[in-house]
């Protein structure tokens, strides 16, 4: 694979022609349409705070910024970097954009309330790496939005090689050109630009089923996934040109760090278990609704029964069960969640 070097050079070289397609994008539908959607997955409120990762030109990070966030945009190339600058002045938002590693971020844990990236993840070295480093940044209750496609796929796999070769034929009879400024089909450069596609490392895996088994991995919670958004986001010439690999959505949400259940049935409630609850509440000083600590890290969950109610009150701290549970053992269960 390719060293992190050799990846930001590659984009930001790619950064004029990405701009072309940023400021088309910035006069269209997708302004209004890519702005709906994301505000449908967050539970908004203005002023919430959101990293833009592998930013590119900074179509999120302006579009978001104008829909009321407050918005850090990133990326690993200097020319991207610069452009996202260019195009944030230029629309008036204030945006800080930074050089920056998605694989080492230089945020504090639990910063961000909202992280977005959109197309990046198809070129980053480490998943698991990088995916630990967008749920360390978020806040408890923070959420994680990926858009991507499987455009590896297109030309690693022969059956769909051919389909995308097809398609862009038909793109470049019907609209003149592809994305890139290309007016005519060259098949010998055609098959040079994708000849190392068969070396990338995500050769012949299926995502977004790969990103789940990850996110799952790292600790995100609530994970969902949607294998095609493309229906009010794609113009007619991205559908043709780029229908055999549509555009997917992973979300996650950042859980708290530890989740302490108390068994309310039966004999678990007759022997105490609403007093523990209650003492509970009062070490964590717990003031909110849900039962979540106030930085949101811990939680304490009213639960059904948890084992059997052979020796109550039973406790689960993180999935580790603890039964005939006293006042007396609260301080030691604690010291297992600071």
């Amino acid at each position: 694979m390719k060293s992190q070097a050799q990846i930001n050079a590659h984009w930001s070289e790619s950064a004029k022609n990405y701009d072309d397609i940023i400021q088309d994008e910035l006069s269209s539908f997708r302004v209004e349409g890519w702005t709906e959607f994301i505000k449908s997955h967050v539970d908004f409120k203005p002023g919430m705070k959101c990293l833009d990762t592998g930013c590119g030109p900074g179509f999120f990070s302006i579009i978001l910024s104008k829909a009321g966030y407050k918005v850090t945009a990133i990326d690993g190339a200097e020319k991207m970097v610069e452009t996202a600058r260019e195009n944030c002045k230029n629309n008036g938002v204030d945006v800080q954009v930074l050089e920056m590693d998605a694989h080492y971020l230089d945020f504090e844990d639990d910063t961000f309330d909202l992280v977005v990236s959109r197309n990046v993840t198809h070129a980053i070295r480490d998943h698991k790496r990088v995916y630990a480093e967008w749920r360390r940044v978020l806040k408890p209750g923070g959420v994680l939005l990926i858009f991507d496609a499987n455009w590896h796929l297109s030309w690693s796999e022969s059956e769909m090689r051919e389909d995308s070769k097809r398609r862009y034929k038909e793109c470049i009879e019907k609209y003149g050109s592809d994305f890139n400024g290309n007016t005519s089909y060259d098949e010998e450069k055609f098959e040079e630009i994708h000849a190392d596609v068969e070396k990338h490392p995500l050769a012949g895996i299926r995502r977004p089923d790969f990103d789940f088994g990850i996110m799952k991995a790292v600790g995100f919670d609530e994970i969902v996934i949607d294998r095609d958004i493309t229906h009010n986001l794609w113009d007619d010439k991205e559908k043709l040109l780029y229908g055999n690999t549509p555009m997917f959505m992973i979300k996650g949400m950042k859980g708290c760090d530890h989740v302490i259940e108390v068994c309310m049935a039966g004999c678990c409630k007759r022997n105490g278990a609403e007093d523990l609850i209650k003492t509970l509440k009062e070490r964590l000083k717990i003031e909110r609704d849900d039962l979540t600590t106030g930085d949101g890290k811990i939680k304490v969950v009213e639960s059904g029964c948890l084992w059997l109610c052979k020796t109550p009150p039973v406790i689960s701290v993180n999935g580790r069960l603890y039964t005939n549970v006293k006042m007396s053992d609260l301080d030691n269960i604690l010291e297992t969640v600071k």
